[in-house]
């Protein structure tokens, strides 16, 4: 059943390693932040307001989870630290020419 100096084993055949996580691509990662809401994962539309953290929201998106705080699910642990309009601003936002 082998080794017998009929057959030359591997080290992938004889030691088995760890499984590598997998990694999540940066390009789209970079893609989703700064195209998407990253309240309702919608594309960005105007007007668009940030947070302290840098995150992009749509204003109607942050209107709606202020008003009902169940209307996104995820809503409590993606912008737990906006409590009103106090804590986004408005942001001037133009479309790169390049």
């Amino acid at each position: 059943m082998g080794n017998d100096g009929g057959s030359i084993p591997r080290r992938n055949e004889m030691v088995r390693e760890k499984k590598q996580d997998e990694k999540t691509d940066r390009k789209n990662q970079a893609i989703a932040l700064n195209y998407f809401c990253a309240l309702s994962k919608q594309q960005l539309q105007e007007p668009i307001v940030g947070d302290e953290l840098g995150r992009l929201y749509n204003r109607e998106s942050v209107l709606e989870y202020l008003l009902d705080r169940s209307a996104f699910g995820d809503g409590h642990s993606i912008c737990d630290n906006v409590q009103s309009l106090k804590d986004v601003k408005t942001l001037k936002v133009t479309p790169n020419p390049a």
